[in-house]
């Protein structure tokens, strides 16, 4: 459904595409909230799209095939977007390729904003036959295609990967 805002919470959601994704018409800038969700998908967990300001809370992850968050398909370079994700546990997801995924975005400023995040180490790759890391030195964690990755801002506190609290952007 497209909608201008709304709130998603207390829920368990299973599907062959990407979960908890928003989208939203006209020029809003309102945007979604989503609280307390269990997520398994053979896409990615968390797709916001567009320029909805978006906040994720609570969000345990068992399985994410294509990733755990991903922006693709934007909305070209008139709209800034602010998502912020608040304790997501991926401690679960054997195989998912990485952190963070993002495309065609345009040139207005992203903010993704990470606080407390669990995760096993990624695979780098979108090639489900492709292992596990065993350090974060060993795969991919942000991937940003086509030059999407010089208008994001990204904010990071208590991300831990493999068991390890990650200290730089290295």
């Amino acid at each position: 459904t497209t909608a201008d805002n709304g709130i998603v919470k207390d829920c368990f959601v299973y599907c062959g595409d990407n979960a908890l994704v928003t989208q939203v018409g006209g020029t809003t800038t309102t945007g979604y909230s989503f609280e307390n969700i269990t997520v398994g998908t053979t896409c990615s967990a968390i797709y916001p799209q567009y320029h909805a300001n978006s906040t994720f809370t609570d969000i345990y992850v068992f399985r994410a095939d294509e990733g755990l968050i991903a922006m693709k398909h934007g909305d070209g370079d008139s709209h800034t977007k602010y998502i912020t994700v608040n304790n997501l546990d991926a401690l679960d997801c054997v195989r998912t390729p990485w952190l963070f995924f993002a495309e065609d975005q345009g040139s207005a400023e992203k903010v993704l904003t990470l606080n407390k995040v669990l995760m096993r180490y990624t695979t780098g790759s979108s090639d489900c036959s492709v292992a596990p890391g065993t350090s974060t030195n060993a795969k991919t964690m942000f991937n940003f295609a086509l030059g999407a990755g010089s208008n994001f801002t990204l904010n990071m506190t208590d991300l831990y990967v493999g068991g390890t609290l990650i200290t730089s952007d290295s």
